[in-house]
């Protein structure tokens, strides 16, 4: 009897099994990723020593900080192969027909017990056909996609697929054909009624907030409040009050025609052969350079509420671009390099990471929303540690925010020389 396939809205089989991982054999676990709030791409391949796998799994390797690091999304290979067939495909270099070493986990499923209960094993072949399940971190099944043995699939329309089902997750609106990062979704009857469209999020986030200092810290800290220095009560790490944060979120509120008219100016910044889009909102001179992050765009909430409400009190220029880490330092120093600008900086995730390796001599304040904690490069806490106390620096986070734990935050800021704040949002991951 042929297996029963996994069907998408349904629950994926759980396994334990023997991966090949840094030239060492590793057990691992389904469960180990979703329990810690990934989600998960599992991509079948025929065999190894092959040709078309290997293009695959070098590529999803190469650009696996974009999965892993910007989306919280771990990325695994699996095959009928043993895993000491992997162990020496990995240890083999190119030149000689092996893979070479990646950073991908490269399960073996020599039993075919794996490859059998996701129902993708070509019994008289004993190989897994070339299927992809997307499973997000409640071990769901949210898509499924299956190749032709001899045809590579697209990381780009992967990554697609994991953007969209995460746009629908956060802001409960379906995605249109041809979807890409930065358009709009539909609310339509189909997505469950509890889920809020992008505007009634917007609102409902900037209603949350909840502002907390900390006195652990050698010097002493203020506990910064929206439009009104702290009194003495305030000091040593407080929290503000749910009904204090509410009514100061109101005054940033505002009219939505008034929030619209903020947006000032766009700019184009010469950037390589493309060009950066930038907009400035606000009336004075410019007091902050912000962009978002890898999955994000300047319309995503967290963005455009965060633009709006500072320009009420000082110029924000806000700029966007679908780039990797890299490219997205050197791109914020050509807007500072523009804007003649470089006193505060500040981004979202990947974002946040850009504005901190971006800043110069001038750079005296850091605004980081969300910023990614979580991984396995260590040079994203001490980047911060190198701050000296002459910089300032704002942390905004979600009271469940996956890749920046509100206990790993509080650490960090102990062990920062810079001064720090930490706002929480309640009600956001």
């Amino acid at each position: 009897m042929e297996p029963e396939r996994v069907r998408v809205g349904h629950l994926a089989p759980q396994f334990t099994c023997r991966a090949v991982l840094d030239g060492k054999i590793r057990e691992m676990s389904l469960s180990s990723f979703n329990e810690s709030g990934y989600w998960i791409i599992l991509l079948f391949f025929p065999k190894a020593w092959s040709f078309i796998c290997p293009t695959e799994i070098r590529t999803f390797s190469k650009r696996l900080d974009e999965f892993l690091h910007d989306r919280k999304c771990a990325v695994m290979f699996a095959s009928t192969d043993h895993e000491l067939s992997l162990k020496a495909w990995t240890g083999t270099p190119r030149v000689e027909g092996g893979l070479g070493n990646v950073r991908v986990p490269l399960i073996s499923d020599c039993d075919h017990a794996i490859s059998k209960k996701y129902g993708v094993l070509i019994e008289d072949e004993g190989t897994s056909e070339r299927a992809c399940f997307i499973i997000d971190p409640l071990g769901i099944v949210r898509g499924i996609g299956i190749n032709d043995a001899d045809i590579g699939r697209s990381i780009d329309e992967c990554q697609r697929l994991l953007d969209a089902l995460i746009w629908k997750d956060q802001y409960g609106e379906a995605c249109p054909v041809d979807w890409k990062t930065g358009e709009s979704g539909l609310v339509m009857a189909s997505v469950e009624p509890n889920k809020l469209s992008v505007g009634e999020y917007q609102k409902l986030e900037a209603r949350r907030g909840i502002e907390e200092s900390q006195e652990t810290l050698p010097m002493t800290r203020k506990t910064t409040k929206r439009k009104r220095e702290p009194d003495d009560s305030e000091q040593g790490g407080n929290i503000l009050r749910a009904d204090e944060a509410t009514t100061d979120a109101r005054e940033l509120d505002g009219d939505a025609s008034q929030a619209d008219a903020a947006l000032l100016a766009v700019i184009e910044v010469s950037f390589k052969d493309k060009t950066i889009h930038c907009e400035k909102r606000g009336t004075d001179s410019i007091q902050l350079i912000f962009t978002h992050g890898a999955g994000g765009t300047l319309d995503s909430p967290a963005i455009k509420d965060f633009a709006i409400g500072f320009s009420q009190a000082a110029a924000i220029t806000c700029f966007k671009g679908n780039m990797n880490l890299k490219s997205r330092t050197t791109a914020f120093k050509s807007v500072m390099e523009n804007q003649q600008f470089s006193e505060a900086l500040g981004g979202r995730s990947m974002g946040s990471r850009a504005a901190v390796m971006a800043k110069d001599d001038n750079t005296q304040a850091l605004v980081l929303v969300s910023y990614p904690l979580l991984g396995e490069k260590d040079r994203r806490d001490e980047i911060l540690l190198e701050l000296n106390d002459q910089h300032d620096v704002l942390f905004i986070i979600g009271d469940n925010d996956k890749m920046c734990p509100i206990q790993d935050i509080k650490q960090l800021r102990n062990s920062m020389t810079a001064r720090t704040w930490l706002v929480i949002v309640e009600g956001t991951i």
